[in-house]
């Protein structure tokens, strides 16, 4: 999806916890920006709001791609 929007003049941000991985990203999309933080830390969220704020102030879309996975057999009902 970031290739996609990219390829069509959209400015893409990608945040997350590892450094290598959106030094990765970097590398793979020419012409991101990325931003190292947990969003689980609100002083990391903060931190990420001042720097979009200050730089990209037009933005207009958030794709939020957190979460947290767990191992559930849906095949057992309610019971899990």
């Amino acid at each position: 999806m970031a290739k996609y929007l990219l390829e069509r003049g959209n400015d893409i941000i990608i945040c997350g916890r590892r450094e290598e991985s959106l030094l990765q990203a970097q590398q793979a999309l020419q012409g991101i920006h990325t931003f190292k933080c947990d969003v689980a830390n609100s002083d990391d969220r903060n931190a990420l709001l001042k720097y979009i704020s200050a730089n990209f102030p037009k933005l207009n879309m958030l794709i939020n791609n957190a979460g947290i996975q767990h191992d559930i057999d849906l095949t057992k009902g309610t019971e899990e």
